[in-house]
């Protein structure tokens, strides 16, 4: 019986990704100024990316710098490297240790930051880890997620969240509707917190 579940869900994401891809080879053909990867293991390192990235893949690893935007639909991916624009992350599971210059916008998975987002972070759903090296220049905006926050947050967090952790820094406000609120010993909020 598990193995059914196991086959169907492999077999649903594997859809899933068909169906992200052939909407992601569109993009980048009407746009003629971008770059696209697909396949199981996605490779990008060495010279700087002169535009934006589409990457889709079960396993994506980035370590060359990105002048544009970074699309990113994967099972897993790492990316070490600087953003020019912002950030899109569909799904799977992502770590990001450079810089974005831009916003990081979340549609699921799981995410941990390590660098520093300069814009704000949406979160629609998943998980956001913000590792207590992390910095977020913007708002914290999360809805029907949970959210870890050990590091700095300079703008507000408002939103709804399933779980919401924190022992970091928010500089502004919290507005937040949450099932279950935890806030650590070495946890600030610089103005109010409504929830």
């Amino acid at each position: 019986m598990q193995s059914h579940t196991l086959r169907g869900r492999n077999l649903g994401l594997i859809a899933f990704a068909i169906v992200v891809l052939l909407g992601m080879i569109s993009v980048p053909l009407l746009a003629g100024a971008s770059s696209f990867s697909a396949g199981f293991q996605v490779e990008h390192s060495g010279d700087a990316v002169q535009n934006d990235l589409y990457v889709a893949a079960l396993r994506a690893d980035i370590t060359a710098d990105i002048e544009g935007d970074l699309t990113l639909a994967a099972g897993s991916a790492t990316v070490e490297s600087n953003v020019g624009g912002s950030v899109h992350v569909i799904a799977g599971t992502t770590t990001i240790r450079g810089d974005i210059a831009g916003t990081l916008y979340v549609a699921g998975g799981v995410v941990r930051l390590d660098g520093t987002v300069q814009g704000n972070v949406v979160v629609m759903s998943g998980r956001l880890d913000l590792n207590e090296n992390a910095t977020i220049g913007g708002d914290l905006i999360v809805h029907g997620a949970q959210a870890q926050i050990d590091g700095v947050v300079d703008g507000k967090l408002y939103g709804s969240t399933l779980l919401y952790n924190q022992n970091g820094s928010v500089s502004g406000n919290v507005e937040l509707q949450s099932d279950r609120i935890r806030l650590g010993e070495s946890a600030t909020v610089g103005d109010d917190f409504r929830y």
